[in-house]
């Protein structure tokens, strides 16, 4: 038999020590905060078997026995405490204890602590029960909080409590506290799929995108047949803003669940950014047909409408969404542009009357008060307001755009290319202040620069059609007509049939003496505006060149019919006179263009050009010419 206080070869205890003691070191416990504790579990009291995970006694290091005579632990391996104290899963590090004989009273306040335990575990559990009914996010976190300051709490109710506060967290973009909640219910639990998946969400969130791209082959090595892991990679391409991948992982989310929300809806905002409009459309329409008057989809689906040009249609999604979201302003403020998209100024000053007398002072109201004066000529008042915006927000980038706006419109181009600098300066990524920029530039024949600016443009908005258009334009200026025929190809993927683009894009074929595509843009064009003038008149001149003069002498006559009141389209349909020999008929067509404006320059080249064919045929058929000399 093993001495007093020494163990027995085989790990037990004889000589009058009736306990056999497992010391236990873990650090999810909150009492290892305090150092030099170590928490025990009994074996063999009262005939209890001992329970794995579960934390029994308490004892301080070098504390004595009844006896007096010090705790021996003959083999302690304690590991360090870490920073969080439930970043890892319980570690058992056994000891073998020898100890003097424990009394029965010993035994009776083991069994008190045990019931005081129980009781504390049990009002962790209620505070978790709390805290899983309440929805606000941050009266969560503090019932969390009171349920993780009891020490008593372990387990699944401890991972539990982990697992819902990150979740609160998570709610309230405090990502970089959710995942450390997450890593401490996964140490608790083990690696779960539904965790990584928050995890590596919120790592996205974080832009820590090479462990949230780790984290997601894992869950895919584990589950590879659902669509949220996907959705997650194809989050992670977007952020890298490689659009086309991320395109192909939402759609490959799509192949293993169909009907999955998440999957359409981020696959719809990639086609916006990608400028895919008509696929995008589509596929909010199937987000809609599952969730009928989510204010959310609506919303979006108004915003393709708009970028699609189909204003209509917008303005409808956007009633429904201000009648559920009547204290909603941004849903307001967006129903505004519309109406200036759409060229109405004094529908949207309408619409700001009882916002303005609602909000007096606020900027945004106030900046497009200032746009509705500027849109309906009102120069001087839109000064007024936009002094006023700049008073109030000094730094307010769209408030000096409107101030160089404003300059512009006085034909002040100096001091308003610098508010547009000044604009851009505060806000690099301001779009609109790029657009007026550039068409400034080109206005001042600079077509380089606003090239530059365009391209800056449609870097930080690839969706938008009309900024394609206009590069298309300024590439036009510099006689680049290959390239602006791209550009207008690109503004046509985003706003299918636009009769500005098609005609722009007819225009550059012409100047390339391509007739064949210049025609069957105009058709297009014609087909959805059968009252564009000019689309006539330039269909005229494309008919000619391919010598059908029938044609294109009804496409002259159609467009005066139309508008009679363009000098362009007389001066057109003179040429075309002056080709086929009806030199007296062009001679009238070009007077009436210089009647309606004497200044037409190209008219007025006509006229001598045909005064000097006029002259050289007199000199040499021999007779005099009227009005000159012999």
């Amino acid at each position: 038999m093993s001495p007093p206080h020494q163990p027995a070869t085989n790990g037990t205890y004889v000589s009058g020590n009736r306990f056999g003691v497992s010391a236990v070191f873990c650090t999810s416990s909150p009492r290892l905060e305090r150092p030099g504790y170590y928490q025990t579990s009994l074996r063999g009291v009262s005939g209890c078997k001992p329970r794995k995970g579960r934390l029994k006694i308490a004892g301080r290091f070098g504390a004595g026995q009844e006896d007096g005579a010090p705790i021996a632990c003959t083999r302690p391996k304690l590991a360090p405490m870490p920073l969080h104290r439930n970043a890892c899963r319980p570690q058992k590090v056994h000891a073998t204890i020898g100890c003097s004989l424990m009394p029965l009273w010993a035994a009776v306040l083991v069994g008190l602590w045990w019931c005081g335990t129980s009781c504390a575990s049990g009002d962790a559990a209620q505070l978790l029960k709390e805290a899983r009914g309440e929805k606000d996010p941050g009266k969560k976190v503090e019932l969390l909080d009171r349920a993780l300051a009891d020490p008593a709490p372990t387990g699944r109710v401890l991972a539990g409590i982990y697992w819902e506060r990150g979740m609160a967290h998570k709610e309230l973009k405090h990502c970089a506290e959710a995942i450390c909640d997450f890593d401490g219910a996964m140490g608790l639990l083990g690696t779960k799929n539904s965790i990584l998946i928050e995890k590596a969400d919120c790592l996205i969130a974080l832009d820590q995108l090479d462990q949230a791209a780790n984290t997601v082959e894992t869950i895919l090595l584990r589950q590879p047949g659902k669509a949220r892991p996907y959705v997650l990679k194809g989050m992670i391409h977007e952020k890298q803003g490689v659009l086309k991948k991320a395109e192909d992982e939402y759609t490959r989310a799509l192949h293993y669940e169909p009907d999955s929300t998440l999957a359409l809806e981020h696959r719809a905002k990639v086609l916006i950014k990608a400028g895919k409009l008509r696929e995008a459309l589509e596929d909010v329409t199937a987000l809609g047909g599952q969730t009928p008057d989510d204010p959310e989809i609506l919303t979006m689906r108004a915003r393709v409408y708009v970028r699609l040009k189909e204003f209509d249609k917008a303005l409808k999604d956007y009633e429904v969404v201000r009648s559920q979201r009547p204290e909603d302003t941004s849903i307001l403020m967006e129903k505004v542009q519309v109406f200036f998209d759409m060229g109405r100024p004094r529908e949207a000053a309408e619409v700001l009357i009882p916002y303005s007398a609602a909000h007096p002072d606020d900027v945004q109201g106030l900046i497009f008060q200032a746009r509705a004066h500027i849109d309906l000529g009102e120069v001087d008042q839109a000064q007024r307001t936009v002094t006023r915006v700049l008073k109030k927000a000094p730094l307010d980038a769209t408030a000096h755009m409107y101030s160089g706006v404003i300059r512009l419109t006085r034909h002040e181009y100096d001091g308003g290319l610098e508010d547009l600098n000044r604009a851009l300066k505060l806000d690099p990524s301001l779009v609109q202040a790029y657009k007026h920029r550039a068409r400034t530039l080109m206005d001042l024949g600079d077509p380089v620069r606003a090239t530059v600016d365009l391209t800056k443009a449609a870097g930080l908005d690839p969706a938008d059609g009309e900024i394609l258009a206009m590069r298309g334009l300024a590439m036009m200026k510099r006689s680049l007509y290959h390239a602006a025929i791209a550009d207008f190809g690109r503004s046509l993927d985003r706003v299918p049939g636009d009769p500005r683009v098609l005609y722009d894009r007819a225009v550059s074929y012409a100047l390339l003496d391509d007739p064949a595509h210049t025609i069957e843009d105009l058709d297009a064009l014609l087909a959805a505006n059968p009252d564009c003038a000019r689309a006539f008149s330039l269909r005229g001149i494309a008919h000619f060149r391919q010598g059908e003069e029938e044609r294109a002498r009804a496409d002259f006559d159609r467009s005066l019919e139309l508008d009679p009141r363009d000098p362009m389209l007389w001066n057109n349909r003179g040429f075309f006179r002056v080709k086929i020999g009806e030199k007296d008929a062009a001679a009238e067509d070009f007077k009436q263009a210089l009647r309606i404006d004497p200044e037409y320059r190209k008219a007025k080249e006509n006229v001598h050009m045909q005064v000097a064919f006029h002259e050289a045929e007199v000199e040499s058929s021999g007779r005099p010419v009227s009005g000159g000399n012999p």
